[in-house]
């Protein structure tokens, strides 16, 4: 009795997914390709557009790098990371001087040197030598 009622759900399991295959979009005939110069120019473009975001949106007081852009709810460390990085590589490819690089980039690390540590629900940037990843613009507190 029981198999009676379960065959024809298992056989309509199984041919659920039985369809005839959709037609796929014809897609481009071939990809577009870049001269050496045009990679060159756009990877320089792309360096420079990222090395601004990080030098225009960071603090330059505590080096607080927003997680997200435009709105700014909070920092993230991580985005601190990849601002320091855009530093020195902004230096190297002359955006900047190499003593404009190395002052932000040691205001930077003496916030987070500074900064008050602890295992408070709030008012710290750190525990233990490690920081919290999100933290407050106004500041750089948890």
């Amino acid at each position: 009795m029981r198999v009676s009622f379960c065959l024809p759900a298992l056989l309509a399991l199984a041919t659920a997914g039985c369809s005839p295959p959709q037609a796929r979009p014809a897609g481009p005939d071939a990809p577009v390709a870049f001269s050496a110069t045009d990679q060159a120019r756009f990877a320089e473009d792309l360096s420079r557009r990222t090395f601004d975001y990080f030098w225009d949106t960071t603090t330059a007081d505590t080096c607080l790098a927003p997680d997200r852009w435009p709105s700014n709810p909070f920092s993230s460390v991580a985005a601190t990371g990849f601002a320091i990085t855009a530093y020195a590589v902004g230096a190297e490819r002359g955006y900047v001087s190499r003593e404009q690089a190395a002052a932000r980039t040691l205001r930077c690390m003496e916030f987070y040197h500074d900064a008050p540590q602890g295992p408070a629900a709030s008012g710290v940037t750190g525990y233990k030598g490690f920081f919290y990843h999100f933290l407050k613009n106004d500041s750089g507190h948890r």
